[in-house]
């Protein structure tokens, strides 16, 4: 509904600040600064609490890797909910080589990233009590690791191993009854068409880079903390 980044990198009052002066929604806002907060730092590293911000984020690194591997919402593939690392685990009952897809993603050199080749069985949702394979999203270095790059070529590369299986998830999704889901979720449908024309992300991710610097810029004058 609104042009901004996947991962966008604000709080909760700070992106409210960008909505409602930036989009024109003009209501009375307060936001009330957080004292002693850090934009450095990740929760873990100043408090021993976690609470969940959806049911299927258990921890932190779920949430890390939440803004690439929601792109599975949209698909067949399994984002690994059913089991007890979701948007760590994903795969699919088709993909019976987890090997080679691992050596596939991991030949792509992604800076804080590696991908485990494994095999699980989700106890509800996609993949339900059937053992799926696919790769381990293991996070070695959170503050290089690029979550929507890597989810979207994980995607790619599924698809392109897979093209007779692998599917997008049809409408409706969760307050739309007609778009496709993951147009919904990237916020347009040219990934869409990058991913099914099967000549890679390139072309798409060089298009993006102009918008997210506006983002990056137009964000500045909403950041409440150093």
């Amino acid at each position: 509904q609104f042009p901004i980044v996947m991962r966008h990198g604000l709080t909760i009052g700070e992106i409210a600040q960008l909505f409602n002066e930036h989009f024109n929604i003009g209501c009375q806002l307060e936001v009330i600064p957080v004292k002693g907060w850090q934009r450095a730092k990740y929760l873990d590293q100043v408090s021993d609490q976690w609470p969940n911000p959806s049911p299927n984020i258990p921890n932190i690194t779920g949430a890390i890797t939440f803004p690439g591997m929601v792109l599975f919402e949209g698909t067949n593939v399994s984002e690994g909910r059913g089991t007890t690392r979701p948007f760590e685990w994903i795969g699919a009952p088709y993909i019976k080589d987890s090997d080679k897809l691992a050596q596939k993603m991991n030949a792509q050199r992604m800076p804080g990233v590696y991908f485990r080749p494994i095999y699980f069985q989700p106890t509800f949702h996609k993949g339900k009590d059937e053992v799926c394979g696919g790769v381990h999203v293991h996070v070695t270095q959170r503050n290089k690791f690029n979550a929507f790059q890597a989810g979207a070529r994980l995607l790619a590369a599924i698809r392109e191993m897979h093209p007779e299986k692998f599917a997008w998830k049809k409408p409706p999704y969760e307050y739309e009854f007609e778009k496709m889901p993951i147009d919904l979720i990237v916020g347009t449908d040219r990934f869409r068409q990058a991913v099914e024309a099967g000549t890679g992300l390139a072309a798409f991710e060089k298009a993006s880079a102009p918008d997210v610097t506006r983002f990056k810029a137009l964000r500045k004058s909403f950041l409440l903390y150093k």
